[in-house]
């Protein structure tokens, strides 16, 4: 049979059923074992016995199909899984078109690893048909896997640790950032989201003061959580009155008058040890005596333990004590306004604080101002009165008082008498005014044995008029007294006697000692007749005065009167004092500061110096004492060097950054550029604080090892709310090396953290070289980042991390930043 007749065959089977049945020949069938050959016209050579079929019709021969007894078995066929080679390549279930792929299990825990598997009918050993593991080396991490709090992704869900985790804990939001927690506002997780805590106890989590354990003071909240708000002495709304209150407490009470006028007088503590004070500071909380009597009269041996703080004390009329009347008692006073008291009558005694007896107040940040003595005869200290007394006053302002009398006038500022021992830190006694018939003695009187010490005070502006003779304008001593005065002021002081003016600025009279040292006397004048042979600046009359390193000058008529002129030897000068501020009219407004090229700076004793630590200035602002003077400041003139090293400032409205073991930053949300808006605060030990807390606080400029910071007391804090957080400032590597940024948030968009680790024994600090990196953006100076200041976790798994956040600082010359905890990564 012809090959094309072959085909045909295969083609058309059933149609050419009995022609293709037929064997194929020549003329003749050619028959035998071996070759046989035909002969005639046919094809010439028959093959073996006979020709090949396709017995399973499945259009394949059996010379090439491998199983021609199964169609779907054939050089073409897919191959699939079922133990046969559909495709005849010799290979059992090669490429099976439904073959499976499978995954290596090596923890068998039936999930397999990712990655492109095997392709097998049957599953190798170790293998799953899925490639969901995320760990398989661990059977416990797998898609099906229970997620617990252990650092390890166990279900596979690509997230750490689940919020769902089988052992995720409670927290509770501390939406005032205190560490104390709010029980009725919870969420799950294994580590605490940012302002949550494991503590519930809070019971109100919108007040950053208030919180278990809480130090109780007067601001109308419950800050120790005790169900008590201010200790439950609370007026008016414990009790109607002050002295209401007064009339029951006992041994350290403390009673806490909330805002409001209170019409009462003669108020008394019995000698109680306790305190009073003004929830809302002296300008808001008013005690006026409408006239009947003293304010205060505190006469039952009261000590140091009783304590008046926080009021404005007004409307007192009486003819000694009108505002507090004191005998034989020492209370402690504070933060108070007295002011507005009077006293009409033939001698009067101390207007606004009269204090006989005993040891005397301990009076700080108190201002005497504007009290009126009207007197038929004398009137015996407008602002204040001691005799027979000890007092210590510190950051006390005397101002505007004012003396009339048919007689004489003593002391329009401060009379001191009879034995007297007075201190005066940091004392201001201005614009005082006294007029007098006869004698007119200006702004401090020091009488009788008494003993003055005074160091950092002002005495400056008083003008005393006597119609027969003005004495001492700014100081008198007057019969065996003596006056230690360091570092202080007496300037532009008038006196004006109509026959004697004598010590415009100081006047020794009696047997009188006067210590002068570090001190100016500047500016005094003689408005009346200047004709008496001791009329001038510093008047000595039968008593002893010796000066160092002081200045004189420019003072009316002579500069020194009654003693040797001592300008030239012991380190006294006469010289311009160039003041930073003195031109107003109102001295309440005159600066006494030295200005930058005052030649009383570093002027005095090389031996004694400044807070700063430069030689001793010649001034008020000289000397140890000039650190407790405070200035209101803004963060931009703490940084930028308005006020020295050493000064004292207090700032209001600041936003904590970060806080650590010792202390804390602060930066300023509403200065007007975030270049030195903030500042590292030390406080020596961990205050009450978190981030995002708003506070007003009074601390000393200081530096450390090139740093600038400020050092606070924790006493000296005050939490006034809780704000949004400061937004971090974007900064280059680069820029972030400005000191300017020191102290402030930053986010450093460039750069890389680099590893290995900076070496922090090069900075003096005791840590491994683990705890620090550099950030580098190529430059030469890198960026160190410093976790040693907030805590100690091991951040080495950060390293690497873009744009990191924390407060910049400056030490040993090296500007590190300082991230607060893993977040800022």
């Amino acid at each position: 049979m012809s090959s094309r007749a072959r085909v045909l065959c295969l083609l058309f089977p059933l149609m050419l059923a009995a022609a293709c049945d037929e064997k194929s020949s020549g003329e003749g069938e050619g028959e035998g074992e071996g070759e046989g050959e035909g002969e005639g016209e046919g094809e010439g050579e028959g093959e073996g016995e006979g020709e090949l079929t396709d017995a399973d019709s499945d259009g394949y021969a059996e010379d090439v199909d491998c199983d021609d007894t199964n169609p779907d078995v054939h050089p073409d066929a897919d191959e699939v899984c079922n133990g046969i080679d559909d495709n005849c390549d010799d290979v059992v279930d090669d490429d099976a078109i439904d073959a499976g792929t499978w995954y290596q299990d090596a923890d068998r825990d039936s999930f397999g690893a990712e990655g492109s598997g095997t392709v097998s009918c049957e599953q190798p050993p170790d293998t799953a048909a899925n490639n969901l593991d995320c760990d398989d080396a661990n059977p416990d991490v797998n898609p099906d896997g229970t997620e617990s709090c252990n650092g390890i992704d166990d279900d596979c869900n690509d997230v750490v640790d689940d919020d769902d985790a089988i052992d995720a804990s409670t927290w509770y939001a501390d939406a005032d950032h205190d560490g104390f927690g709010d029980a009725s506002s919870t969420t799950t997780a294994c580590v605490a989201p940012e302002w949550y805590t494991d503590d519930d106890t809070d019971c109100d989590d919108t007040e950053p003061t208030v919180f278990p354990d809480g130090w109780e003071v007067c601001d109308n909240l419950d800050n120790d959580c005790d169900g008590t708000v201010d200790w439950g002495w609370r007026v008016p709304t414990d009790y109607t009155t002050i002295q209401g209150a007064l009339d029951v407490a006992t041994a350290g009470t403390h009673i806490c008058v909330e805002a409001g006028t209170y019409t009462e007088s003669v108020l008394t503590t019995y000698g109680t040890e306790l305190t009073l004070e003004g929830t809302d500071g002296p300008e808001n909380t008013i005690i006026d005596a409408g006239g009947a009597g003293s304010v205060f009269q505190l006469i039952d041996g009261e000590g140091r333990g009783t304590a008046i703080k926080g009021f404005t004390i007004t409307g007192g009329d009486a003819t000694s004590g009108a505002g507090i009347h004191l005998y034989e008692a020492s209370p402690t006073l504070s933060d108070l306004i007295i002011e507005g008291n009077s006293c009409s009558a033939e001698t009067c005694y101390g207007v606004g604080l009269y204090s006989v007896l005993d040891d005397g107040p301990a009076m700080e940040d108190v201002v005497i101002q504007d009290n009126v003595c009207i007197s038929a005869n004398n009137c015996y200290g407008a602002g204040a009165y001691f005799a027979a007394t000890n007092a210590e006053l510190l950051r006390v302002q005397v101002v505007g008082n004012t003396a009339t009398a048919s007689y004489s006038g003593y002391g329009a500022g401060i009379a001191i008498r009879d034995y007297s021992d007075v201190t005066l830190e940091n004392v201001e006694v201005l614009d005082n005014t006294t007029t007098a018939t006869y004698f007119a003695v200006g702004g401090i009187y020091l009488h009788d044995y008494s003993n003055l010490t005074m160091r950092n005070s002002i005495v400056a502006g008083n003008t005393n008029t006597g119609a027969y003779a003005s004495y001492g304008a700014g100081l008198r001593l007057n019969q065996y007294t003596t006056a230690d005065v360091t570092s202080s002021i007496f300037a532009f002081n008038d006196n004006d006697g109509g026959s004697v003016s004598r010590g415009s600025g100081i006047y020794l009279s009696y047997d009188d000692t006067l210590t002068l040292s570090h001190s100016v006397v500047t500016g005094n004048t003689e408005s009346g007749d200047t004709s008496d042979d001791y009329t001038g600046a510093i008047s000595v009359a039968f008593s002893t005065a010796t000066a160092t390193y002081t200045n004189v000058y420019d003072n009316d008529v002579v500069d020194y009167v009654g003693m040797t002129d001592p300008t030239g030897t012991d380190g006294n000068i006469s010289v311009a004092p160039d003041f930073a501020d003195v031109s107003s009219t109102d001295p309440t407004e005159w600066d006494f500061r030295l200005d930058t090229g005052s030649s009383l700076i570093d002027a005095g004793d090389a031996g004694l110096t400044d807070p700063d630590g430069s030689i001793i200035d010649i001034g008020a602002y000289g000397g140890d004492g000039a650190a407790d003077w405070v200035w209101p400041a803004t963060m931009e003139d703490v940084r930028t060097g308005v006020y020295g090293t050493g000064s004292t400032v207090s700032l209001e409205g600041l936003v904590v950054t970060g806080v650590f073991a010792n202390g804390f930053t602060v930066q300023d949300p509403d200065a007007t550029s975030p270049e030195y808006s903030g500042i590292t605060v030390f406080t020596y030990w961990e205050p009450d604080l978190g981030r995002g807390m708003e506070v007003s606080l009074v601390g000393q400029i200081d530096t450390y090892y090139g740093e600038a910071q400020l050092d606070v007391d924790t006493a000296d804090i005050v939490v006034t709310g809780v704000v949004a957080e400061v937004t971090p400032v974007d900064v280059t590597v680069a820029e972030a090396l400005d000191e300017a940024y020191e102290g402030v948030l930053v986010r450093i968009t460039d750069g890389t953290l680099d590893d290995p680790a900076y070496d922090c024994a090069a900075d003096g600090e005791s840590c491994t070289d683990a705890d620090l990196w550099t950030l580098t953006d190529g430059s030469s100076t890198p960026v160190i980042v410093y976790n040693k200041l907030y805590e100690d976790d091991d951040w080495t798994d950060h390293v690497g991390a873009a744009t990191p956040t924390g407060v910049m600082s400056w030490r040993w010359d090296r500007r590190r930043l300082m991230p607060r905890t893993w977040r800022d990564f």
